[in-house]
């Protein structure tokens, strides 16, 4: 439909959601740069429509910078995430109360903050590990039954705690990881058969293990 009407900017969004879905999937099946290609291809043609929508383009960079962060390509997924970061703060300033839009920037934040850690910009990761952890307490504020927030929760608690302790900060990163493994016992608790609360644990109780023994604390 795109090579038959090259400026149908509505059959070239349609396309670039198709390949956005099938470089998830191709992502999940661990084919890392087959994964990269579809994701490059979703945003040149998200970027190529004559309006390009704000929270398409935004979404394009983020899932571009995710598929490059898990290939270990962080030097290439820090710019995707600022990009998408920037889009996203832009739109929150439009729309404050949106909980979609702050899930969004999150994960933007999230994915900067990690890259940024490889990348050895420590003070930088942790800013953005700040920042990703404020929305996630907002969410989980405004939503503490739901699961969502409380993954969240955890995984903001863990990164910050890692990337803490990557600066030699021993008990800041066990406190954060202390209050990693709470959420996410509470959210085995709550759903024993989630094979990501039987994956989880083990991360988050080894980084805490290293903060301990960083401290000298061996039992």
């Amino acid at each position: 439909i795109v090579r038959a009407a090259p400026a149908d900017d509505a059959a070239r969004l349609q396309l670039a959601d198709s390949d956005d879905q099938l470089s998830d999937v191709l992502k999940i099946a661990g084919h890392s740069r087959s994964a990269i290609e579809f994701a490059r291809k979703a945003l040149a043609l998200t970027q190529a429509v004559a309006a390009p929508p704000p929270r398409k383009i935004a979404t394009r960079h983020l899932g571009l910078g995710i598929v490059l962060y898990d290939a270990g390509d962080f030097r290439v997924a820090l710019p995707e995430g600022q990009a998408a970061s920037q889009i996203w703060e832009n739109l929150r300033a439009q729309d404050p109360a949106n909980p979609e839009i702050e899930r969004d920037l999150e994960s933007s934040y999230s994915l900067v903050a990690d890259a940024e850690a490889d990348a050895g910009d420590y003070a930088g990761a942790l800013s953005f590990d700040r920042k990703a952890l404020a929305l996630a307490e907002a969410r989980y504020r405004a939503e503490p039954g739901n699961s969502g927030p409380r993954r969240d929760m955890w995984a903001a608690h863990f990164r910050f705690g890692r990337h803490l302790a990557a600066t030699g900060e021993a008990q800041a990163a066990l406190d954060h990881c202390r209050q990693a493994a709470e959420f996410l016992e509470n959210l085995a608790a709550a759903d024993p058969d989630d094979t990501g609360h039987q994956r989880w644990p083990p991360l988050t109780y080894s980084a805490a293990g290293s903060a301990h023994q960083s401290l000298g604390q061996w039992t």
